[in-house]
Protein backbone atom coordinates (compact mmCIF):
# COMPACT_ATOMS: atom_id res chain seq x y z
CA UNK A 1 0.00 0.00 0.00
CA UNK A 2 1.37 3.11 -1.02
CA UNK A 3 -1.61 5.51 -0.23
CA UNK A 4 -1.50 9.25 1.02
CA UNK A 5 2.27 9.62 0.19
CA UNK A 6 2.24 12.64 -2.43
CA UNK A 7 3.53 10.15 -4.87
CA UNK A 8 3.58 11.65 -8.04
CA UNK A 9 5.87 9.62 -10.39
CA UNK A 10 5.37 5.69 -10.52
CA UNK A 11 8.15 4.95 -12.86
CA UNK A 12 9.92 1.79 -11.87
CA UNK A 13 7.36 0.34 -10.17
CA UNK A 14 7.53 -2.66 -12.89
CA UNK A 15 10.28 -4.42 -10.67
CA UNK A 16 7.73 -5.77 -8.49
CA UNK A 17 6.33 -7.91 -10.83
CA UNK A 18 4.25 -10.19 -8.66
CA UNK A 19 2.26 -7.48 -7.02
CA UNK A 20 -1.54 -8.61 -7.64
CA UNK A 21 -2.94 -5.33 -5.20
CA UNK A 22 -2.56 -2.00 -5.53
CA UNK A 23 -3.57 0.65 -3.32
CA UNK A 24 -2.06 3.83 -4.65
CA UNK A 25 -4.99 6.71 -3.45
CA UNK A 26 -4.74 9.71 -2.82
CA UNK A 27 -1.44 10.90 -4.04
CA UNK A 28 -0.24 13.39 -7.03
CA UNK A 29 -0.03 10.95 -9.50
CA UNK A 30 -1.01 11.80 -13.60
CA UNK A 31 0.68 9.65 -15.25
CA UNK A 32 -0.27 5.45 -14.77
CA UNK A 33 0.61 4.21 -17.81
CA UNK A 34 3.69 2.11 -16.21
CA UNK A 35 0.81 0.03 -14.47
CA UNK A 36 1.46 -2.31 -17.87
CA UNK A 37 4.64 -3.71 -16.49
CA UNK A 38 3.03 -5.33 -13.89
CA UNK A 39 1.29 -8.40 -15.08
CA UNK A 40 -0.22 -10.14 -12.11
CA UNK A 41 -1.96 -6.89 -11.25
CA UNK A 42 -5.87 -7.74 -10.44
CA UNK A 43 -6.84 -5.02 -8.07
CA UNK A 44 -5.97 -1.23 -8.58
CA UNK A 45 -6.94 1.96 -6.79
CA UNK A 46 -6.01 4.99 -7.93
CA UNK A 47 -8.81 7.28 -6.65
CA UNK A 48 -8.11 11.15 -5.61
CA UNK A 49 -5.47 11.64 -7.97
CA UNK A 50 -5.16 13.43 -11.42
CA UNK A 51 -5.17 10.84 -13.69
CA UNK A 52 -7.12 11.77 -16.93
CA UNK A 53 -6.14 8.37 -18.27
CA UNK A 54 -4.30 5.03 -18.62
CA UNK A 55 -3.23 4.38 -21.99
CA UNK A 56 -2.03 0.83 -22.73
CA UNK A 57 -0.67 -0.59 -25.55
CA UNK A 58 -2.09 -4.29 -24.40
CA UNK A 59 -4.73 -5.71 -22.72
CA UNK A 60 -4.90 -5.57 -18.85
CA UNK A 61 -6.02 -8.55 -16.57
CA UNK A 62 -7.19 -6.03 -14.00
CA UNK A 63 -11.02 -6.90 -12.56
CA UNK A 64 -10.83 -4.25 -10.41
CA UNK A 65 -10.15 -0.55 -10.92
CA UNK A 66 -10.69 2.51 -8.71
CA UNK A 67 -10.73 6.25 -10.15
CA UNK A 68 -12.29 8.36 -8.52
CA UNK A 69 -12.03 12.06 -7.84
CA UNK A 70 -9.41 12.62 -10.92
CA UNK A 71 -9.93 14.12 -14.00
CA UNK A 72 -11.46 11.50 -16.64
CA UNK A 73 -13.43 13.51 -19.34
CA UNK A 74 -12.70 10.47 -21.88
CA UNK A 75 -13.41 6.44 -21.70
CA UNK A 76 -11.74 5.75 -25.10
CA UNK A 77 -8.65 4.70 -23.52
CA UNK A 78 -10.64 1.59 -21.72
CA UNK A 79 -10.23 -0.45 -24.99
CA UNK A 80 -7.52 -2.78 -22.91
CA UNK A 81 -9.95 -2.91 -19.77
CA UNK A 82 -11.91 -5.68 -20.80
CA UNK A 83 -12.16 -7.97 -18.31
CA UNK A 84 -12.83 -5.26 -15.26
CA UNK A 85 -15.67 -6.62 -13.20
CA UNK A 86 -15.83 -3.34 -11.18
CA UNK A 87 -15.45 0.22 -11.89
CA UNK A 88 -15.02 3.06 -10.02
CA UNK A 89 -15.49 6.42 -11.76
CA UNK A 90 -17.64 8.55 -9.65
CA UNK A 91 -16.64 11.85 -9.05
CA UNK A 92 -14.82 12.80 -12.63
CA UNK A 93 -15.83 14.66 -15.82
CA UNK A 94 -17.59 12.63 -17.93
CA UNK A 95 -20.27 12.43 -20.58
CA UNK A 96 -19.89 9.90 -23.03
CA UNK A 97 -20.38 6.63 -22.53
CA UNK A 98 -20.03 4.72 -25.25
CA UNK A 99 -16.40 2.44 -24.96
CA UNK A 100 -18.18 1.25 -21.72
CA UNK A 101 -20.27 -1.26 -23.94
CA UNK A 102 -17.27 -3.25 -24.49
CA UNK A 103 -16.95 -4.04 -20.77
CA UNK A 104 -19.29 -7.03 -20.74
CA UNK A 105 -17.61 -8.59 -17.70
CA UNK A 106 -18.60 -5.35 -15.81
CA UNK A 107 -20.48 -6.57 -12.63
CA UNK A 108 -20.09 -3.27 -10.50
CA UNK A 109 -19.94 0.39 -11.95
CA UNK A 110 -20.11 3.62 -10.08
CA UNK A 111 -20.77 6.82 -12.32
CA UNK A 112 -22.11 9.11 -9.44
CA UNK A 113 -20.93 12.62 -9.97
CA UNK A 114 -19.85 13.22 -13.39
CA UNK A 115 -22.05 15.10 -16.08
CA UNK A 116 -23.50 11.89 -18.08
CA UNK A 117 -27.21 12.98 -19.43
CA UNK A 118 -27.59 9.70 -21.81
CA UNK A 119 -26.96 6.21 -20.89
CA UNK A 120 -27.90 3.92 -23.49
CA UNK A 121 -24.66 2.46 -23.74
CA UNK A 122 -24.84 0.44 -20.52
CA UNK A 123 -27.19 -1.68 -22.42
CA UNK A 124 -25.05 -4.31 -23.33
CA UNK A 125 -23.59 -4.89 -19.70
CA UNK A 126 -26.10 -7.35 -18.68
CA UNK A 127 -23.89 -8.79 -15.91
CA UNK A 128 -24.15 -5.64 -13.70
CA UNK A 129 -25.37 -6.14 -10.43
CA UNK A 130 -24.62 -2.90 -8.92
CA UNK A 131 -25.00 0.83 -10.78
CA UNK A 132 -24.78 4.18 -9.54
CA UNK A 133 -25.57 7.09 -11.54
CA UNK A 134 -26.48 9.24 -8.75
CA UNK A 135 -25.38 13.33 -9.13
CA UNK A 136 -25.85 13.20 -13.06
CA UNK A 137 -27.97 15.32 -15.26
CA UNK A 138 -30.32 12.13 -16.21
CA UNK A 139 -33.59 12.78 -17.57
CA UNK A 140 -34.14 8.98 -19.54
CA UNK A 141 -33.61 5.75 -18.56
CA UNK A 142 -33.11 4.69 -22.51
CA UNK A 143 -31.39 1.53 -22.16
CA UNK A 144 -31.71 0.74 -18.53
CA UNK A 145 -34.50 -2.02 -19.24
CA UNK A 146 -31.89 -4.75 -20.43
CA UNK A 147 -29.90 -4.61 -17.31
CA UNK A 148 -32.22 -7.23 -15.49
CA UNK A 149 -29.67 -8.94 -13.03
CA UNK A 150 -29.37 -5.58 -11.41
CA UNK A 151 -29.51 -6.12 -7.52
CA UNK A 152 -28.58 -2.45 -6.33
CA UNK A 153 -29.51 0.93 -8.31
CA UNK A 154 -28.67 4.56 -7.20
CA UNK A 155 -30.87 7.04 -9.67
CA UNK A 156 -30.26 9.83 -7.07
CA UNK A 157 -30.35 13.58 -7.73
CA UNK A 158 -30.92 13.70 -11.05
CA UNK A 159 -33.34 14.88 -13.41
CA UNK A 160 -35.95 12.30 -13.64
CA UNK A 161 -39.50 12.65 -13.77
CA UNK A 162 -40.40 9.05 -14.56
CA UNK A 163 -38.94 5.58 -14.00
CA UNK A 164 -41.17 2.86 -16.45
CA UNK A 165 -37.93 1.51 -17.44
CA UNK A 166 -37.42 0.55 -13.81
CA UNK A 167 -40.05 -1.92 -13.86
CA UNK A 168 -38.35 -4.83 -15.61
CA UNK A 169 -35.66 -4.89 -13.24
CA UNK A 170 -37.81 -7.33 -11.12
CA UNK A 171 -34.14 -8.59 -8.92
CA UNK A 172 -33.67 -4.82 -7.88
CA UNK A 173 -33.35 -5.07 -3.91
CA UNK A 174 -31.83 -1.38 -3.17
CA UNK A 175 -33.37 1.08 -5.15
CA UNK A 176 -32.91 5.50 -4.42
CA UNK A 177 -34.55 7.46 -6.41
CA UNK A 178 -33.75 10.59 -3.48
CA UNK A 179 -33.83 14.31 -5.03
CA UNK A 180 -35.83 13.78 -8.78
CA UNK A 181 -38.45 15.62 -9.75
CA UNK A 182 -40.70 11.74 -10.08
CA UNK A 183 -44.48 11.51 -8.87
CA UNK A 184 -45.41 8.78 -10.33
CA UNK A 185 -44.46 5.63 -8.33
CA UNK A 186 -46.75 2.87 -10.35
CA UNK A 187 -43.72 1.05 -11.93
CA UNK A 188 -42.36 0.35 -8.61
CA UNK A 189 -44.96 -2.60 -8.88
CA UNK A 190 -43.31 -5.17 -10.40
CA UNK A 191 -40.49 -4.65 -8.33
CA UNK A 192 -41.22 -7.90 -5.76
CA UNK A 193 -37.96 -8.58 -4.31
CA UNK A 194 -37.05 -4.90 -3.74
CA UNK A 195 -35.73 -4.61 0.33
CA UNK A 196 -34.76 -0.73 0.66
CA UNK A 197 -36.31 2.34 -1.29
CA UNK A 198 -35.64 5.63 -0.52
CA UNK A 199 -37.33 8.35 -1.91
CA UNK A 200 -35.86 11.23 -0.01
CA UNK A 201 -36.60 14.89 -1.56
CA UNK A 202 -39.33 14.13 -4.22
CA UNK A 203 -42.31 15.74 -5.05
CA UNK A 204 -44.65 12.24 -4.56
CA UNK A 205 -48.00 12.68 -3.08
CA UNK A 206 -49.32 8.98 -3.53
CA UNK A 207 -47.87 6.13 -1.36
CA UNK A 208 -50.06 3.95 -2.22
CA UNK A 209 -48.20 0.79 -4.68
CA UNK A 210 -45.58 0.41 -1.71
CA UNK A 211 -48.53 -1.59 0.15
CA UNK A 212 -47.66 -4.33 -2.39
CA UNK A 213 -43.37 -4.15 -2.06
CA UNK A 214 -44.03 -7.03 1.16
CA UNK A 215 -40.73 -7.42 1.25
CA UNK A 216 -39.30 -4.04 1.81
CA UNK A 217 -37.38 -3.53 4.88
CA UNK A 218 -35.71 0.06 4.92
CA UNK A 219 -38.41 2.92 2.88
CA UNK A 220 -36.54 6.33 3.57
CA UNK A 221 -39.20 9.35 2.99
CA UNK A 222 -37.54 12.41 4.48
CA UNK A 223 -38.61 16.04 3.00
CA UNK A 224 -41.88 14.81 1.05
CA UNK A 225 -43.29 17.87 0.99
CA UNK A 226 -46.78 16.15 -0.27
CA UNK A 227 -46.94 13.43 1.95
CA UNK A 228 -48.84 13.60 5.24
CA UNK A 229 -49.47 11.69 8.30
CA UNK A 230 -52.08 9.70 7.28
CA UNK A 231 -49.95 7.88 4.32
CA UNK A 232 -46.97 7.52 6.74
CA UNK A 233 -48.47 6.09 9.38
CA UNK A 234 -50.61 3.69 7.28
CA UNK A 235 -46.89 2.38 5.87
CA UNK A 236 -45.58 1.96 9.66
CA UNK A 237 -49.14 -0.19 10.29
CA UNK A 238 -48.11 -2.77 7.19
CA UNK A 239 -44.07 -2.63 7.56
CA UNK A 240 -43.54 -1.78 11.29
CA UNK A 241 -42.08 1.61 12.35
CA UNK A 242 -38.87 0.79 12.30
CA UNK A 243 -38.60 0.30 8.59
CA UNK A 244 -39.31 3.82 7.97
CA UNK A 245 -36.87 6.86 7.96
CA UNK A 246 -38.86 10.17 7.87
CA UNK A 247 -39.07 13.83 9.24
CA UNK A 248 -42.53 13.60 9.80
CA UNK A 249 -43.28 13.64 13.45
CA UNK A 250 -46.88 11.39 13.52
CA UNK A 251 -49.39 10.14 16.09
CA UNK A 252 -52.06 7.95 15.50
CA UNK A 253 -54.79 9.08 16.82
CA UNK A 254 -57.63 7.71 15.36
CA UNK A 255 -57.71 4.46 12.80
CA UNK A 256 -56.20 5.05 9.21
CA UNK A 257 -58.12 4.13 6.66
CA UNK A 258 -56.00 1.28 4.76
CA UNK A 259 -53.37 2.45 2.10
CA UNK A 260 -54.13 -0.41 -0.59
CA UNK A 261 -57.10 0.90 -1.04
CA UNK A 262 -58.96 4.39 -2.11
CA UNK A 263 -62.24 4.82 -0.18
CA UNK A 264 -65.27 6.90 -1.94
CA UNK A 265 -66.71 9.17 -0.57
CA UNK A 266 -70.53 8.62 0.46
CA UNK A 267 -72.77 10.00 -1.99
Amino acid sequence: MAEGNAISNIEGIGVLKELVLLDLSFNQINLAEPISTLPRLRELDLGHNRIASIRLRSRSILQSLNLDYNQVDSLNWLMHFEDLARLTLSHNRIQDLTPLSKLKHLESLDLSSNQIEDIAALARLRDLKELSLAGNSLSSLEGLSNLENLELLDLSHNNLQQVQPVARLTGLIELDLSGNPITDLKPLTELINLESLSLDDTPVSDLHVLASLGRLEKISLRNLPNVGCSQILELEKIFGKDALVTDQKCQRTAETPPLSSHTNPPG
